[in-house]
């Protein structure tokens, strides 16, 4: 039996090319939701019409701080090891996948392993190699390493990365991303937000925890992003943690009072993935965002100051440093950073992994 463990929206369009070629196999599995994200989750299933039923483990909101997170962290937790037979069934053959480097990989990874269970672990090998950059996803990364038993890497250098560790290690090609962006641009086409009123626009994505949760770090980000709205009118995407630590710092107002920037709530991912595709550039600090920006040849300012991840590195990605000289730069050299756009269906690392999992499970 094959058991699938996501929570976040980043998992579900990650593993959705997964979970759809697994239902078009008609292979027999079960998909366990910790709802550590909940908001537009929906939506996501829809885009990417999943007809499989999702078993939830966690009733509560949306975790949009620290202590509501520790909360949910110890619940789910709770959950899955007390009642391991409603979720997981009798079957003492199972393999758990989980994926990235969430803390519901970090459940389901530990959980698997408790129960004597395989742990697969999907986009593994990413690394860092700063437990601080980013926070606490590289710590989260290691310690799933030392819980899973497969490794399911996006090409050599992430393989190479998990060599140290007892893992099988199964080379993707490229990351399951790949994949989700293809549906996403194939997809019919969405409504796009009105808030698309001027060509050229560019898109800000700010949501992670090292970015948000400090209110010096977090005023700096978005003083950068207004300076950046100078040269380009900005959609500012918000997602619940972000718009959340807006209030709570006083700083919404100061946004919206910004006719540069354009403020929209987090939304599907096919329509998110065309509006991308329209944007001339990007500012954000998510990883997969990194790669979906490579893929559409997008030049994209990561505000972090290092990444776990090679795509765009050298190309279409300059690493943002959280300083205006960065900015600068970035926007002075837009041309330079467009790349080629090289979003193909051949070579499926979703098809790989599913028929590496049907081989173990057989």
């Amino acid at each position: 039996m094959i058991s699938i463990i996501l929570g976040t929206r980043a998992q579900l369009v990650k593993m959705a090319p997964v979970i759809k070629e697994i239902e078009s196999r008609n292979i027999l599995f079960r998909l366990i939701f910790t709802g550590q994200h909940k908001e537009s989750i929906d939506d996501l299933i829809s885009d990417f019409k999943i007809v499989s039923s999702f078993n939830s483990v966690a009733t509560r909101g949306e975790a949009t701080g620290v202590s509501g997170l520790i909360v949910w962290f110890v619940l789910c937790f709770w959950q899955l090891v007390r009642h391991r037979k409603k979720f997981f069934g009798s079957s003492k053959k199972h393999i758990v996948v989980v994926h990235g480097d969430t803390l519901s990989a970090l459940i389901g990874a530990v959980v698997g392993k408790i129960n004597g269970y395989k742990v697969a672990h999907v986009e593994s090998g990413l690394r860092s190699f700063n437990i601080f950059h980013p926070f606490p996803e590289e710590i989260t990364r290691l310690l799933v390493f030392r819980c899973a038993d497969i490794a399911y890497c996006p090409g050599p250098w992430a393989c190479n990365n998990i060599k140290k560790y007892n893992l099988e290690v199964v080379d993707t090609g490229a990351n399951t991303i790949v994949d989700a962006l293809y549906l996403a641009l194939h997809a019919e086409q969405k409504t796009i937000t009105p808030a698309v009123q001027s060509i050229p626009f560019a898109i800000a994505s700010i949501h992670r925890f090292e970015n948000i949760f400090f209110r010096k770090r977090f005023m700096l980000i978005l003083d950068l992003i207004e300076r950046a709205a100078e040269h380009s009118p900005i959609i500012f995407v918000l997602h619940p943690a972000t718009k959340s630590r807006l209030n709570k710092f006083g700083l919404l107002k100061k946004l919206q009072a910004n006719e540069r920037i354009s403020l929209v709530s987090r939304m599907g991912y096919v329509a998110f993935c065309q509006l991308l595709d329209q944007a001339e550039f990007v500012i954000t600090d998510g990883g997969s965002n990194q790669e979906e920006l490579y893929y559409l040849g997008k030049p994209t300012l990561l505000m972090r100051k290092l990444t776990e991840r090679i795509e765009g590195k050298g190309s279409t990605m300059m690493i943002g440093n959280y300083d205006l000289k960065s900015l600068q730069i970035f926007l002075k050299n837009l041309d330079s950073l467009r790349g080629k756009r090289q979003v193909i269906s051949n070579n499926s690392p979703s098809s790989l992994i599913v028929s590496d999992l049907q081989n173990r499970d057989s």
